[in-house]
């Protein structure tokens, strides 16, 4: 794979990134009950993991399958931004909330599919049962930190909105000089 000259920059770019995290994460264990912290801590953690793969793949001469690993890499950067210029958890606790229903939309899918009996594979890991209980739970969860966080704070936006978070408007030249 031939790339160009501002590729290679990008990619020695990542590798410094890979490194500072690496060097950063051996050993660390967060002393804190900030969950935008912990949430930060989390996120840095999969960005780390996600870039060793991208320069991995790189290196080994394919480039199948990057966009949509630098996509999620471009979301980890946004949601971070996104998460961190909220001086409350209103954003972290969002950023959870919305995970939890994201695992019940698949949970549906899941659960329609074995019913359907498409999922063989899934039953030998756990009965239908099990995931419908796992569903009801995460669902009763959802309902009851909606409660308390309120309509407004329990709402995560699309990427595109979370992209143009105020203080975010600060860090425009990254992503534009990072995507294009």
């Amino acid at each position: 794979m031939k790339l160009t000259k501002k590729q290679h920059q990008w990619i020695k770019q990542l590798e410094d990134l890979w490194n500072f995290f690496d060097a950063r994460l051996k050993n660390y264990s967060l002393k804190t009950g900030d969950l935008r912290l912990q949430l930060l801590l989390t996120l840095t953690v999969a960005t780390h993991r996600l870039i060793r793969g991208f320069l991995a793949q790189l290196k080994g001469g394919s480039n199948d399958n990057l966009q949509s690993k630098l996509r999620t890499l471009t979301e980890a950067l946004i949601n971070v931004n996104y998460i961190l210029s909220d001086d409350k958890d209103f954003r972290a606790k969002a950023f959870v909330l919305d995970s939890k229903k994201i695992r019940i939309r698949t949970l549906d899918k899941l659960i329609r599919l074995m019913e359907q009996e498409k999922a063989s594979s899934m039953e030998a890991i756990n009965s239908i049962e099990s995931y419908k209980e796992l569903r009801e739970s995460l669902k009763q969860e959802v309902s009851e930190e909606e409660n308390r966080l309120g309509e407004e704070n329990a709402s995560w936006p699309s990427v595109e909105q979370r992209a143009k978070s105020p203080r975010d408007a600060q860090r425009d030249w990254f992503l534009i000089d990072f995507v294009s």
